[in-house]
């Protein structure tokens, strides 16, 4: 494993993650020492993929139910120093990971809140239903973050797969958020 760059060890995270036994390497030594490069990659630098590889190893550690804290304690340091650079998909991913996981980084929703906000315009309907998915589980009442999801889920929710179409109106409603846009979608 020491021939691992950070894109190899996230890649490789990810694909254990999406495998159908996945839950069968948890606890394996090799599953181990391939997330213990984690962070020594980290302290060593960035990588070029930086904004992928923090999101697929948050999403399969997520998937595979892996709660390391000090991990992402490092995992959320890194993905405030390069969010700003991260897309549609790893900023839902990364929230997606922490709510799957009962994390709570006061600081990366602040921060994470406000890409989303510049990107939400090009959120694809998983993209919305995952935020605001994750939002709901983490209990952030941010009711303009919502109203936005609802403006631009509006219309993706037609074309989305029903766990997406539902997911937002869940997570207003779980919320307990009321305001016009949000209604709609709910009604």
């Amino acid at each position: 494993l020491p021939q691992f760059h950070l894109v190899n060890v996230a890649t490789a995270l990810h694909r254990v993650a999406k495998a159908s036994d996945r839950h069968t390497v948890v606890e394996r030594r090799s599953l181990r020492a391939l997330i213990s490069r984690v962070p020594v990659l980290l302290r060593q630098g960035t990588s070029d993929d930086m904004g992928v590889s923090l999101a697929n190893i948050m999403w399969a550690c997520a998937k595979l139910g892996y709660t390391d804290l000090p991990l992402f304690t490092l995992l959320s340091t890194e993905a405030l120093r390069h969010l700003s650079s991260m897309d549609c998909q790893e900023c839902s991913n990364m929230v997606w990971a922490f709510a799957t996981l009962e994390i709570y980084h006061e600081q990366l929703i602040k921060d994470w809140r406000q890409r989303s906000l510049q990107l939400i315009s090009e959120f694809s309907t998983q993209d919305l239903a995952n935020s605001s998915w994750a939002y709901a589980k983490l209990g952030v009442r941010d009711l303009p973050f919502m109203q936005a999801v609802a403006v631009h889920a509006d219309d993706k929710l037609l074309l989305g797969i029903p766990q997406n179409i539902s997911n937002v109106p869940w997570a207003i409603g779980t919320l307990m958020l009321e305001s016009p846009p949000l209604m709609t979608l709910v009604d």
